[in-house]
């Protein structure tokens, strides 16, 4: 969008992997020539399975912004979504559940904040004009 494209425009093909792990595999093995790919993701799969993300690299970043939300059930009791936020806000007290986080690369659970996420507001904003997608009118 900076620099005028879409997707359709800048690329001979645009290919949904549908994960994160699948984008990096994709990149390595040659298959798509780039992808976007969440950062935390990428630094756990480059400890886990280096062989794989040391076939790729990293040609921009975009601002840090919060990491994506973790999400329950609707149909959760209101007690039991309390009860389960407590649970992951305070597990890095616990030795079993600090292990789990440093297996996961993650310090800690907290509870969000709004401002985290305005680069991913500013982001949306720019490639949306009227609720609808800037390039969504165009023929691929």
């Amino acid at each position: 969008m900076q620099i005028g494209q879409t997707p359709q425009t800048y690329f001979d093909n645009v290919t949904y992997s549908y994960s994160h792990d699948n984008s990096i595999l994709a990149v390595a093995k040659g298959l798509v020539d780039g992808a976007a790919v969440d950062g935390h993701m990428w630094e756990y799969y480059h400890r886990r399975k280096p062989f794989y993300t040391d076939m790729t690299r990293v040609i921009k970043k975009s601002k840090p912004f919060g990491s994506p939300p973790l999400v329950g059930s609707a149909y959760l009791s209101q007690q039991l979504k309390i009860q389960m936020t407590q649970l992951l806000i305070s597990m890095h007290n616990d030795p079993e559940g600090r292990r789990i986080l440093q297996e996961l690369m993650i310090d800690r659970f907290v509870e969000p904040r709004q401002e985290w996420y305005h680069p991913v507001r500013e982001m949306f904003d720019q490639v949306h004009t009227d609720g609808e997608m800037q390039y969504a009118t165009e023929k691929s």
